[in-house]
């Protein structure tokens, strides 16, 4: 049974520190791209473009489980598993998979088909071969699973050609030589030499490096699968935390990595179907287990037999790293498996799950993957093929020049507490429709806003019913959002619900919002204006820290496991530093001089938080002077941004302008608004009333003196006069 050893790379951590200053001195974080960039599919698509492939491979397949073998599971067991699956339908587009059959990859030690085998050879042979019949790619493992981490390259070379040798050969499993592509190592175990012994080989790939366990990645913004032309990103990393060989570069081989599962945190365990402090108890295993990163290298074994999982924790673990992956860049989910741990006869038995709850796990975990409409699952080879040419969902075509619309979601923002803008449910439903027209393949969506600010606290737009919270308070009997979020229930729309907290309790308002509207299918989450973050002045809510935005995700997440959370300000450092899942980062930046400042300015945001989700807000009345003379202001705003910033989720025109734009039973004016006016009595943005009008050379004159608007980068040390 193949095992994944640390060995002793853990008592190396303090020592490396200085090999690894040298190293990076010599260059050996050299990449073929920024890791930024790495992070994001390739082809210039965005995730929404994508499907989020799950790429099986198992590993020594030592056990046939054909019934003459005494035994069930093993080899035969995996090939029944899949053959009676089917990917998602999709448009059935076949360069994405849509509806073919899923298949995995299989890495074989030649010699269990030979008498150095655990079982009869010819039985071994024939599961094998029924495996390649039914469409899943064999690989190689090398011939007798050796510790090679101090092998020469000739070393190497000797146990990938025997592998070979034993299954091209006609006395073996004769497979033609053109089907063999890929290799791992065993005990993932590699260096310069063996990856230089593939390539002499004439393998394409390997897939035997370790990703993900970088202190930055959280799960859903790894490194995409690349060649290693300019070395490896998680090679590096450890390197540098675990004391493995640093490897140069070999242009033109594919490393398809192992990338780190990551066990759910507390917040999160029961809704995964597991006790909280999961993390806590494997840290109790191995004491290298990092809490914080929840991190365990992605293979089967570690988690069977290095953690002693059951089969609840299996699973848990494995539905929320592809969670993560749905939620952020989709970047590949690699599951590393041995198929000998799934087989009656394997001699050894993990502590904490039979052989059947084994097999039910992995049963239970690729249905759980392929009733998600984004999964294709794929076998290594199928993945690389697409890598190397990406193709878009047929129903996400790009919009002109911009990236795809697929689920971009397209429609504004709106406060039942702005009094000079109160339409019917309907008209709302409208402007959703004429923005989604504008973007063909997005869908409806908007941002809901459910309180404002009151005194200190927050006051929300329904009943509130014996709130002891001096701080919140509810409308006097009437609910202002129930028949809107009823008619877009109708209409599939999807609807965030937003609060400006103030001193008042965030997830108290959650709470609230979410038991009296959680039940509208619209509804896909709650958002928070951190301008308005323990603070009543919009220019001083103050930043959101990751316990912070956790807690608010659990909360919105007791409702509905599929809710989000988004939070919105200008400034990127209000948003929580390194917690990305879930979240969806709104700017709504304004009092901005042209189109291509607000464009550079939001694609700065979208580089910021990439490739978590971001959104944006726009057609403030402090922008008018430049957006009025757009033909179609929310197109031509909209698209481009799609086309600077490829992590764009949804875009929203603000209620200020709205009836401008979007006038209820007429077409919109065209003669240009001009003219100036000076702070209004209240001290908001004069730009902000209906009656104002602004020159194309001045923008919140009483924010400043009368002189041309400095750069947005100059102007963001200022304060800002801002609609609300």
């Amino acid at each position: 049974m193949k095992r994944r050893f640390r060995l002793e790379a853990r008592v190396l951590l303090v020592t490396l520190a200085a090999s690894v200053a040298a190293c990076a001195g010599r260059g050996a974080v050299r990449f073929a791209r920024p890791q930024q960039a790495m992070r994001m599919p390739p082809g210039g698509l965005s995730p929404q473009q994508v499907p989020q492939f799950v790429s099986f491979g198992s590993d020594d397949n030592p056990h046939s489980g054909l019934a003459a073998s005494g035994g069930g599971g093993g080899m035969h067991y995996l090939t029944e598993l899949f053959a009676s699956r089917r990917n998602p339908a999709g448009s059935g587009d076949a360069r994405n998979f849509d509806g073919r059959p899923p298949h995995y990859s299989f890495y074989v030690n030649t010699k269990y088909i030979t008498p150095e085998g655990e079982e009869d050879p010819a039985l071994v042979k024939q599961s094998w071969a029924e495996a390649i019949e039914h469409g899943h790619e064999i690989g190689v493992h090398t011939h007798s699973h050796p510790h090679g981490k101090q092998f020469s390259v000739s070393e190497w070379e000797r146990e990938i050609r025997l592998s070979i040798d034993h299954l091209t050969q006609p006395g073996g499993l004769d497979v033609a030589r053109d089907q063999l592509s890929g290799f791992r190592t065993p005990f993932l175990e590699y260096g310069n030499h063996t990856l230089t012994a593939l390539q002499r080989a004439g393998l394409v790939y390997d897939c035997s490096i370790e990703e993900g366990f970088q202190e930055d990645q959280d799960g859903h913004g790894f490194i995409w699968p690349y060649t290693l032309d300019h070395r490896s990103p998680g090679n590096f990393a450890t390197h540098r935390r675990f004391g493995l060989p640093l490897v140069r570069e070999h242009p033109g081989l594919w490393e398809l990595p192992v990338y780190a599962f990551i066990v759910p945190p507390d917040e999160l365990c029961e809704i995964y179907g597991v006790a909280p402090g999961l993390r806590t108890r494997m840290k109790t295993k191995n004491d290298y287990f990092e809490a914080d990163q929840g991190k365990i290298t992605g293979m089967d074994w570690n988690l069977w037999f290095e953690y002693g999982m059951s089969k609840a924790e299996f699973l848990a673990t494995l539905k929320y790293t592809l969670d993560l992956r749905l939620q952020g860049n989709r970047c590949p989910l690699t599951v590393g498996l041995h198929s000998g741990i799934y087989a009656d006869r394997s001699p050894e038995q993990p502590p904490n799950a039979t052989v059947q709850e084994r097999r039910d796990a992995l049963h239970e975990f690729l249905d759980y993957a392929l009733s998600r409409p984004e999964v294709r699952v794929v076998s290594a080879r199928e993945l690389l093929g697409w890598l190397q040419s990406p193709a878009p969902l047929a129903d996400r075509e790009p919009v002109g020049d911009a990236r795809t619309s697929a689920s971009l979601g397209a429609g504004f923002r709106y406060s039942v507490f702005n009094p000079k803008v109160e339409p019917d449910p309907a008209y709302w439903a409208r402007v959703g429709r004429d923005m989604v027209a504008r973007f063909p393949g997005s869908t409806p969506e908007a941002i809901w806003i459910v309180s404002r600010i009151k005194g200190r606290g927050a006051e929300l737009s329904f009943p509130v019913a014996d709130s002891a919270d001096p701080l919140i308070s509810g409308s006097d009997g009437e609910d202002r959002n129930e028949a809107a979020l009823s008619l877009f229930d109708e209409r599939g729309y999807r609807v965030w619900l937003q609060v400006e907290p103030g001193f008042a309790s965030v997830e108290k308002l959650i709470h609230l919002t979410l038991r009296r509207y959680g039940h509208h299918p619209c509804v896909v989450g709650v958002g928070v204006d951190v301008e308005w973050n323990r603070s009543t002045d919009p220019d001083a809510g103050e930043p959101v820290s990751d316990a912070e935005a956790r807690a608010w995700l659990v909360a919105a997440r007791s409702y509905n496991p599929q809710y989000r959370l988004f939070l919105k300000h200008w400034l990127p450092d209000r948003m929580p530093p390194t917690v990305r899942e879930g979240l969806l980062f709104v700017d709504d930046s304004q009092v901005l001089p042209s189109l291509d400042a607000m464009v550079e300015e939001f694609a700065q945001w979208g580089k910021a938080f990439a490739p978590a989700p971001v959104a944006f807000q726009f057609g403030y009345p402090s922008d008018r002077p430049w957006w009025q003379r757009l033909d179609d202001p929310p197109s031509a705003i909209g698209k481009r941004i799609l086309a600077a910033v490829p992590n764009t989720a949804a875009l929203f025109w603000v209620d200020f302008s709205v009836l401008e734009v979007f006038p209820p039973g007429r077409e919109r004016p065209k003669d240009p608004l001009v003219g100036s006016r000076s702070t209004s009595a209240s001290g908001r943005c004069p730009a902000c009333s209906p009656s104002s009008r602004i020159s194309a050379s001045t923008a919140c004159s009483s924010a400043r003196p009368s002189h041309p608007i400095p750069s947005f980068v100059a102007w963001h040390a200022r304060r800002r006069w801002r609609c609300s």
